[in-house]
Order: structure tokens, then sequence, then C-alpha cells
């Protein structure tokens, strides 16, 4: 059995190098070989009960019996490398892997980043040919106005969020996304050196939305409030409902919509750990829960801010997307209540069992964030 497996993950990484190799980054391409391996052996060897952090593979809890075996395997792979010991905070923000793809001419029409708002990347999928088939010569297309997570001290405008939907539209061809606009926004400055660079790091959410703010007003000088749609994951959730809240009280022009995905509302984490438990305890690790708590704790967040935001706020129809089982879980509901004790006239939530922060941009992986990454999408076209 032992050499079955060994010739069959043989088989499947040859594979992997005739169909990947033009089109992954080094890391990308050895993370999903790895992955897929694992998957194989967990497939006919089977997982058992056990400690996930102990080792990356074959090891399952019984609530991650609730989901698929690629979720299992993939849980498991996340929390055995959510436990390594990293120096220092810096370290932490540079040890965030990849695990989508990056954007590339193999899946996109053309990209460039941006100099004059951070190096946004701005990425072209679909053109107006396109539109004009599937559509009629009276479709405009949408654009999403993305902003990355990494818990407002890491992540990059190419990262994870931009990679896994470019990914995935590559097999979407019913969309009328033709667009996306992933934002540069400045990281907070994690030592006292970065903090004297102001022009690259940031020491306030205030600072950081204006950068959103910037890239918002350089995206609306090429396409309609009414097309755009905001998307938000993790920090970038909670930094795009300031966003929000910013342009409702400026007077911008509002965006049609907002997917809000997995956002820690309370900025300094202290509901959420109030929740955690072995069930709900994935992806957070006590340094990163301890950064954020450090960086904003004298902020306000948005349970706090929205609870008297302005009403133009209405204008943007909302999705939010969250696990009924991640660590900001508690983050979630409250806000949700907030949205209808503010009597906001649009709001859709999507809220899965047993699922990853942030699920659906690891659609690769398994299937329930694959089906999440196409309920979010097919929001972004319901846009009127």
């Amino acid at each position: 059995m032992r050499s079955l497996f060994f010739i069959l993950a043989a088989l499947l990484a040859v594979g992997l190098v005739i169909n990947y190799n033009t089109k992954y980054s080094t890391q990308v391409f050895v993370i999903r070989t790895i992955f897929n391996a694992v998957l194989l052996r967990n497939k006919y060897l089977g997982m058992s009960i056990g400690n996930p952090q102990s080792t990356m593979m074959g090891i399952t809890t019984p609530d991650w019996k609730e989901v698929s075996l690629e979720a299992q395997t993939f849980y498991n792979f996340v929390r055995f490398n959510a436990g390594r010991k990293l120096e220092s905070d810096v370290a932490m923000r540079e040890g965030m892997i990849s695990l989508a793809p990056p954007v590339s001419y193999h899946n996109s029409l053309s990209f460039q980043s941006i100099p004059e708002i951070r190096n946004s990347m701005f990425v072209h999928l679909r053109d107006r040919f396109y539109l004009d088939q599937y559509f009629g010569k009276d479709k405009r297309g949408k654009v999403l106005f993305l902003i990355h997570g990494g818990g407002g001290f890491a992540g990059k405008p190419g990262g994870l969020e931009l990679g896994s939907i470019v990914e995935h539209m590559q097999t979407r061809f019913n969309s009328s996304l033709t667009h996306i606009l992933s934002v540069g926004y400045r990281l907070m400055a994690l030592t006292e050196e970065e903090k004297h660079k102001k022009n690259e790091f940031a020491t306030k959410l205030s600072e950081q939305t204006d950068d959103v703010i910037q890239a918002y007003q350089w995206l609306l000088k090429k396409f309609n409030a009414e097309d755009i749609v905001l998307v938000g994951s993790s920090f970038g959730a909670s930094l795009s409902a300031e966003f929000l809240r910013r342009a409702a009280v400026e007077n911008l022009p509002m965006p049609k919509a907002a997917v809000l995905v997995g956002g820690p509302y309370d900025l300094t984490l202290k509901l959420g750990t109030s929740s955690m438990n072995a069930r709900n305890t994935l992806m957070s690790t006590d340094r990163m829960i301890s950064i954020m708590q450090r960086l904003f704790k004298e902020e306000e967040s948005p349970l706090v801010t929205w609870k008297n935001v302005n009403k133009r706020i209405h204008e943007t129809n909302l999705l939010i997307i969250y696990s009924k089982d991640e660590e900001v879980t508690k983050d979630n509901e409250a806000f949700i209540q907030i949205l209808k004790d503010i009597k906001h006239p649009s709001v859709q939530v999507i809220a899965d069992n047993m699922m990853i922060h942030c699920h659906p941009f690891f659609e690769y992986y398994f299937p329930e964030a694959k089906q999440a990454m196409s309920k979010m999408l097919d929001f972004v076209d319901s846009q009127k």
C-alpha cells in the first residue's frame, strides 16, 4: 500500500509539473503539489482523530468530520502551519504564504500595477466583445473594488483574494465581471523604524482608509459607482465598512454593492477571543491576536461607528459572508444585528457551518469554498 501511494504521488507530481509550470509561482506550485499528495494519502489511508498541530497529514477532529475530506485535509494543513514559532511580528507578516496563483497573462487579458495608488493591482478579465456575445450590447460590465485582509499589518493587493477570484473566473463563463482593482493600502507599522516611514506604513485606521478612498476616486474616473462592487476580506471587510462609513459622510458616490467576508468588526478581537474554542479556532494564533490588539486598541471599530452611520449607507446593497464556526463569528453576528437596528434595506447573509475563516478565497482546495465563491460572484452578477 505504501509503495502504491508513492507511485501515485509521483505520477501526480509529474502531472502537476506539466499542467502548472507555466501558470503558477514556485511557492504555489509546491504547496499544491504537497496538498494533492496528502489528499491522495488521506483518501486511501484514511484520517484519524488527533492533534492537527502534531503533523500536517492524516489528522482530523470530531468537528471536522462534518465537512468534506478535502476540507479536513486543508484544515489539518493550515492548523499544523499555524503552530509554527516565529521570531518576531515582522516575521509573521513575511511568513504568510501564498495559496493562490499570481495574476498573469495566463489568467487575465491584462494587468498592471498603479504607482499613484500605492501599486494597487488593476486587472482586465473580459472585453466588450464578451459582454456583447453573452449579455447583449446594453449590458455594462462590473468591476470589483477589492480590499485584502491580513490583520491590518500584512497581506498585499496581489495576494490570496485577487488570485483566487481570478482563478475562479477562468471557469465562470456567464459573468459580467470585467475588471478588478485590488487596493494597495499602507500596512500598520510594527516597529519604531516603520512608524517613521509614514509614506510606506500607517499608524492609524484613518490613514489606511485614506488610501482606500484615494484608490476609489481613481476608479471612479473609469467606472460609474453603480457598476462597482466592493469586496473586503477579513481585516479588509472591517476596512471596507469604515470606507463605506466615510464615503457616506464625505458625500462620495456610493458603490452599488458590497461583499464583506469574515470581518473582525471589533478590531481589538476582544469579542472574538471571548468565545474561542477548539471547534472555531483554525487559523488564528496568539501572536496574531496580540498584534491586532496592540495596533487597534485606541481605534473605534465598526461595531461602534456603525450604530450612528449616515443613512446614505443604505444606497449600497450588502452581502455578509462568514462561518458559524470561526474566530470572528460573534463579530459578524453583532454586525448583522447593527444592520437590523439601523434598518438597512438590503442585507443578504451567507453563514456556513464549520468553515475556515474567509473560506470562499480557498476555493481551489475544497468544494464548500468553491460553492461559497460561486455564491459571492452570483451576488455580484445580480446587481442591476
